[in-house]
């Protein structure tokens, strides 16, 4: 069993409108709400992973200001760390997803829904919509992060850092490029930005209201090819996090608002 702490903040719980599409420009960002839930694996023997000695994760939302406006997302990452560097590549992360991203718009009063954001599952480009959950891969191998079309190995982009606890790109460093001075990795997602754009009667909006479930599995039970309806169910995870993302936007207010559950859009 693993021991449970939590730490959150949060500086908003209902987020302004956004009335601009993304830049390719860097623009000022604004953290609204960091949460940071950390485990430690006090009876491993029950799922012989002893070498596991922790898990974290670390979820962030946060807001990117421009000039006529501002976009929303959220940042999580799952780390993890052993008693030794030998033993980092016996454990992996697999990530589980529900929900989708979608356009919304209104013109003269009536509001339409549309489903036409694609993303990359398990080797395939498929519309981003999820109403149930199923393993969040790019390819055929259910590992999160994991690149196997590639020919790299599982944990070729798990990541590292110089400082000690940092995620900063600046000091991150690629397993597969270079080995870790201390036995602790982690993935990160970026599952996407929410924006809105136009005038009160005539205004488009792309919304992101998606579920997560990032586990830490000790890599052996997990096979080296899947699918995404393959929820692992003979595999027994070590350690799981449940986090989301959602900026759903409200026409009649304005604004964008974040919900428990995922969208009726999405089901």
């Amino acid at each position: 069993m693993f021991r449970l702490s939590l730490l959150s903040s949060s500086a908003a719980l209902v987020l302004p409108a956004a009335f601009t599409a993304l830049c390719a420009f860097a623009a000022p960002v604004d953290t609204i709400s960091r949460r940071v839930e950390v485990s430690e694996n006090t009876a491993c023997e029950t799922t012989e992973s002893c070498s596991l000695l922790g898990a974290s994760l670390t979820v962030e939302n946060y807001r990117v200001n421009f000039s006529d406006g501002a976009s929303f997302g959220t940042k999580a990452h799952v780390a993890y760390e052993t008693s030794s560097l030998e033993t980092l590549e016996d454990y992996v992360v697999v990530q589980f997803i529900r929900g989708c991203q979608f356009e919304s718009s209104r013109k003269n009063g009536q509001v339409k829904t549309e489903h036409s954001i694609e993303r990359e599952l398990f080797g395939q480009i498929v519309p981003l919509v999820h109403p149930e959950w199923i393993v969040d891969s790019t390819d055929r191998d259910p590992v999160y992060n994991s690149a196997s079309e590639r020919g790299v190995p599982r944990h070729h982009y798990y990541r590292w850092n110089l400082v000690p606890g940092s995620f900063e790109k600046k000091t991150m460093r690629y397993y597969g490029q270079a080995k870790p001075i201390n036995p602790r990795l982690y993935v990160q997602d970026l599952p996407g930005t929410a924006f809105a754009t136009g005038t009160a009667n005539n205004e488009s909006a792309k919304n992101i209201s998606l579920e997560f479930r990032s586990c830490i599995y000790k890599a052996k039970d997990v096979p080296e090819i899947s699918v995404p309806e393959n929820l692992l169910p003979e595999a027994k995870p070590v350690v799981c996090f449940d986090w989301r993302s959602s900026f759903i936007y409200d026409f009649e207010r304005r604004l964008f608002t974040s919900q428990n559950g995922i969208s009726e859009s999405c089901r």
